[in-house]
């Protein structure tokens, strides 16, 4: 069995890989493209699931080879993969979403003449994902993290003849970079420690190292997970990222780039409990990231980006577990909230993503009464937020109430700081999650008067009997049918796809909102399985005490929705504050005022380069090729008296020399 596992988690890597590489080649054959991207994950997510089962009935080894170590002298660079229970979960969980992803965008890029391109995007960014969760060596690690990294700005990019989706790929690739180099220097530090790049000898070793060295690697490493992850103060770039189509959007928030960070983390737990002022650190910055995303997510007046918001304080949930809980109960209750956030959000991002499409829009002005005129998102979209909420039994309440376990023990039995600040900012962020859910929801189902009264009066004519000639039959649209140039002639109206060119969702994608939404209902179950390694633990005052927060938060909100005509709570903001909101309070004057003296100053270097140093040693050339065309001109290119008798005189001595002697 132990071959047969090390084979299935290199097809897991491979397949999506080699789909990428095929599907450039075909990228012009839409057919040819989607079948070769949806079996690359299907083929992942079969292998996947086969690592999954086998790892838990049978004998195994964790390491998997790979292309074999690099002889670097001292330093010891093995270059294998590491299969484990946590590695192997994550994996399915990353192709549940990345097939999901893809059925989709089947569907929802069915007019883009890119198509193919951004499909073997997403197969790459798929590969690179499986990469970084599978490896066993810090420098696999790191080509996975960079290889994310390129894509994502590929796939936020994909509308290139956009100025803004440019700008928002080239802001997140310039944020993620900076971050990127203090986790190279981190994975240096560790590497260095122990002379090898082995994950499992870094954390078998580093415990009788320094602990300052420690700190210092995880401090470095942090930096990279907040860039990535798109914590404070490197959050800004993921809300721009909405400029890319929603399947992708799904992908990078959903269980992929920024959820890479706390998988990470997560691998090297064991040591990361050793360094205290690491924790520390990580729960203040998440501590932030939470709160303050939420409470710009309450004021987004696009419902995308709102998702955007609530991603960042989910990734900074999922974060401050591992920042939190104690040894014994291990990484458990952070790779849970992983899990259960790629399901449910992938789920909202998708389903939002098929209703943008028939409202054409995601504003919240666009999706007003969304679900009421297309009642066959109510339910998905329900599923998705009440989860987010945290409401029982959906698979957000058990994950965030094992965070909150996490929370409470380490303040019963560390009493450290670090427990306090999770513990507090858990509370306010419960009332703010639930109040832009609810917000969302009341958006997606109102309706004015006049809509209301319009739509009761066209279900009682869908139930009159009209009689109607032959000829009407063929000539007349059916009731409750449009005919003009928004929908196709005779389609329902719950149906009609503003700017998408064609009608009726694929089968492919709507089966995958199904099933993220069965597993966001189901999925909670998971933690009486010994597939996540944590123990039932529900903290029952807690859990109380948060629920009656979310009542509150529903109840506080339903009734400022219902005092506005528009039924959207956020109007008692006003128009500045909100316009305040989708600025994300403004955060991108100070990236601008931060970098604006790095740019000058690097205009000023360059500008010294060019035209002092460079014009220095281009002034030498001119100068030579001016006294060597002078001298061209002086010479009258005939040979002078004495060098004809120079050479003469050679050719005498040369001669009288060879015949004397």
């Amino acid at each position: 069995m132990s071959d047969s596992v090390s084979l299935s988690a290199q097809v897991v890597i491979l397949a999506p890989f080699v789909a990428a590489i095929l599907g450039l080649l075909v990228a012009r054959n839409r057919p040819a493209g989607a079948l070769i991207s949806i079996a690359g994950a299907a083929v992942s997510l079969v292998a996947g699931a086969y690592v999954l089962y086998a790892i838990h009935h049978g004998p195994f080894s964790p390491e998997v080879p790979t292309v074999g170590p690099l002889p670097l002298g001292q330093l010891k660079m093995p270059l294998n993969l590491l299969v484990d229970e946590l590695s192997a979960i994550v994996v399915v969980a990353v192709a549940i979403v990345g097939l999901a992803v893809q059925l989709f965008s089947q569907w929802y890029l069915h007019d883009d003449d890119r198509y193919g391109v951004f499909v073997a995007s997403v197969s790459l960014f798929l590969s690179a994902m499986f990469l970084v969760v599978l490896s066993g060596d810090l420098v696999l690690t790191l080509i996975g993290w960079e290889v994310m990294g390129w894509c994502s700005y590929l796939l936020i990019g994909h509308n290139s003849r956009k100025e803004s989706a440019n700008k928002a790929a080239t802001k997140a690739f310039l944020v993620t970079r900076i971050a990127d180099l203090a986790f190279v220097i981190g994975l240096i530090i560790l590497a260095s420690g122990v002379s090898t790049t082995s994950i499992t000898a870094v954390i078998d070793g580093w415990p009788d190292l320094p602990a300052a060295s420690l700190t210092a690697a995880f401090l470095c490493l942090l930096i990279g997970v907040a860039g990535k992850s798109a914590q404070f103060p490197f959050h800004d770039w993921l809300p721009d990222a909405m400029e890319g189509p929603t399947p992708a959007s799904a992908l990078i928030h959903a269980a992929t780039m920024v959820a890479a960070g706390t998988f990470f983390l997560a691998r090297l737990f064991p040591i990361f409990v050793l360094s205290d002022p690491a924790r520390l650190a990580l729960a203040m910055i998440t501590a932030v990231t939470m709160v303050g995303a939420a409470i710009i997510a309450f004021g987004q007046s696009d419902l995308k980006r709102m998702l955007a918001y609530s991603t960042l304080s989910q990734i900074a949930l999922m974060l401050s577990a591992l920042a939190v809980a104690p040894a014994s109960v291990g990484a458990g209750p952070g790779v849970l909230h992983l899990l259960s956030h790629a399901m449910f959000k992938a789920l909202l991002f998708l389903a939002i993503g098929w209703l943008s499409v028939l409202v054409a829009g995601t504003a919240a002005a666009k999706m007003s009464g969304g679900v009421r005129y297309h009642p066959q998102l109510r339910l998905p979209i329900a599923i998705g937020l009440l989860a987010l909420a945290g409401v029982p039994p959906l698979v957000g309440f058990v994950s965030k109430e094992s965070i909150l376990g996490a929370a409470y023990d380490n303040v019963t039995e560390l009493g450290s700081l670090s427990g306090w600040i999770v513990l507090v900012s858990f509370g306010v962020t419960v009332v703010l999650t639930a109040a832009y859910c609810t917000r969302a929801w009341l958006v997606l189902t109102h309706l004015s008067p006049a809509d209301e009264a319009v739509r009761r009066a066209s279900l009682v004519a869908s139930r009159t009997v009209v009689d109607v000639s032959l000829v009407e039959i063929f000539t007349e649209p059916a009731p409750g049918t449009v005919s003009d140039s928004s929908g196709t002639p005779g389609q329902p109206a719950a149906e009609v796809e503003h700017d998408h060119g064609h009608a009726g969702i694929f089968p492919g994608a709507r089966v995958s909102i199904g099933a993220l939404a069965f597993l966001s209902v189901v999925g909670g179950l998971i933690i009486f399985t010994p597939l996540v390694g944590v123990e039932p633990h529900l903290v029952w005052g807690l859990a109380a005490s948060s629920l009656l927060l979310i009542l509150v938060a529903w109840l506080s909100v339903r009734r400022m929705a219902a005092m506005n005509s528009s039924g959207d709570a956020a109007d008692f903001l006003g128009a500045r504050r909100i316009a305040l909101f989708d600025r994300g309070f403004g955060v991108d004057g100070i990236y601008v005022a931060v970098v604006s003296p790095v740019v000058r100053l690097a205009r000023i270097v360059v500008t010294a380069d060019r035209d002092l140093i460079d014009a220095s040693v281009r002034s030498t050339v001119v100068a030579t090729r001016w006294a060597g065309a002078a001298s061209e001109r002086a010479h009258t290119r005939k040979p002078s008296d004495y060098l004809v008798w120079l050479l003469l005189g050679l050719l005498v001595v040369g001669v009288s020399g060879v015949t004397l002697w």
